[in-house]
């Protein structure tokens, strides 16, 4: 069993999810369901690592591979504030092994991943590219959105190692 740690990042056209399995090199994929899907069956066995993925990051990969478009479960949970797992359509016995380290943190709740960089000692990056673009990203707005999710993906394996014991 190993642990992969991941990112989504969700967009009106465009989504993207960045895993790393710890220690060693991301994955991503790019509006790419079959892909997610094939990489999740080699690694549904594996403890997928997040921070607040509990309540986003593991509902948009269940949407996804319950081939649903991820962009109205993202305004479900972050515009409507609804439970993600109620999103209709959603198949929620899809197994997912989980960690969330946002429950892991005493008084958890309300601790931004940034703060959690900064107290870390790492740089404080915020994406380059607006959440409400109506229409499809661009090849350099993509690389910037990879390269966003990727140092959130790599604090919270920084995370996960502060916190290992």
């Amino acid at each position: 069993m190993n642990f992969l740690v991941y990112d989504f990042e969700v967009f009106k056209h465009t989504w993207l999810v960045v895993f790393k399995e710890v220690g060693n090199k991301y994955t991503i994929f790019v509006n790419d369901y079959q892909g997610v899907a094939e990489y999740y069956s080699q690694h549904k066995n594996d403890v997928f690592v997040g921070y607040n993925n509990r309540r986003y990051d593991d509902i948009i990969l269940k949407g996804i591979l319950s081939n649903l478009n991820p962009k109205p479960i993202n305004d479900w949970i972050i515009v409507d504030e609804k439970p993600g797992y109620k999103f209709p359509g959603l198949n929620n016995s899809i197994r997912l092994l989980s960690l969330d380290l946002m429950q892991d943190i005493p008084g958890g709740i309300g601790i931004s991943l940034k703060e959690i960089e900064s107290n870390l000692g790492m740089s404080i990056e915020e994406s380059d590219v607006p959440f409400d673009l109506d229409r499809p990203l661009t090849r350099e707005e993509i690389e910037k959105t990879i390269k966003y999710c990727k140092h959130d993906v790599d604090a919270t394996e920084k995370l996960l190692e502060v916190r290992s014991d």
